[in-house]
């Protein structure tokens, strides 16, 4: 081989051992890259996760909290219910004049 084929080939070494190098950093910024966003990703499902379970307690919380106070509604009406017919039965009043409760008659 001649000198200038042995340099020449010596060029294209070191030009492919340049883009070899370069092509290992490249890859290894690129898998760096995608570990990162795999870790924002589970960051993400976890946040998510933990925002889906608080919803559900509020849910939970809110529907007990209307149960409970639609128990107490009805206890409160069947009390003033009976608070006034307890009234118009003890009241001097003729049965045509009870405007409130026309059904309800006097005894």
């Amino acid at each position: 081989m001649t000198k200038q084929k042995v340099s020449s080939l010596k060029s294209q070494l070191q030009d492919l051992q340049g883009n070899y190098d370069q092509s290992l950093q490249d890859i290894h910024a690129h898998r760096a890259r995608q570990e990162e966003l795999a870790g924002h990703v589970e960051d993400l499902v976890n946040e998510m996760k933990r925002k889906q379970e608080a919803r559900k307690s509020l849910e939970r919380e809110f529907d007990d909290a209307e149960k409970t106070h639609e128990s107490e509604l009805h206890l409160e009406r069947r009390g003033a219910r009976t608070k006034i017919l307890h009234c118009v039965a003890h009241s001097t009043t003729s049965p045509a004049r009870n405007t409130y409760f026309p059904s309800v008659r006097a005894t």
